[in-house]
């Protein structure tokens, strides 16, 4: 008798805690969606760099100028670049990504023109969260990369001769329920 009021007492406590904690799991999944939405916002006028070799005492701002100008035939002037600089850890083999503080309008201008670097040691990406770059490579493992872009921080796919749109963990499972996605930011 002792043990059936025992466990029925548990599982009221249970009921009562999971009746309490399953808001505060969707708050925080809210809470992450807007601090990576910021995050992102805040990387608007950013972009990121690939294949350029480091060098000893490098000037980076001459050198990506230089590959706008030759590559991309987009002007950039200095004045138009906030900050530029190398991202992690140095690695032996691995050419970092540079990433660019530009004025939204001369970063849409590069991104525009980036195709030009086919065929060159080169690869221009928007700077993407880290939820939003494992967003985009699990879309690019289900669909492919030729159908995969962003722009402006949202993951654009073609599927089935439609254009979907991809802005949170939310429409990535609307459209891909077979493949999780964690609602954790980082």
């Amino acid at each position: 008798m002792l043990l059936k009021v025992s466990v029925a007492i548990i599982d009221n406590m249970q009921k009562k805690l999971e009746k309490f904690i399953q808001p505060v799991i969707q708050e925080n999944i809210i809470l992450k969606e807007r601090i990576d939405h910021l995050e992102q916002y805040s990387r608007l006028n950013n972009i990121r760099i690939f294949g350029m070799p480091e060098k000893q005492n490098e000037n980076l701002e001459d050198s990506v100028i230089n590959i706008f100008q030759k590559k991309l035939n987009v002007h950039v002037p200095k004045e138009a670049i906030e900050r530029i600089h190398r991202t992690g850890r140095h690695s032996e083999g691995k050419t970092r990504p540079v990433i660019k503080f530009l004025s939204y309008k001369t970063r849409h201008q590069v991104l525009n023109n980036k195709k030009k670097l086919k065929g060159t040691n080169f690869i221009v990406y928007e700077d993407l969260t880290k939820t939003r770059l494992s967003s985009l490579h699990k879309v690019q493992t289900k669909i492919g990369r030729r159908n995969t872009w962003t722009h402006d921080g949202t993951i654009f796919f073609r599927r089935d001769n439609s254009i979907h749109a991809i802005k949170s963990s939310e429409d990535f499972d609307k459209y891909f329920e077979d493949v999780t996605v964690a609602h954790s930011v980082g």
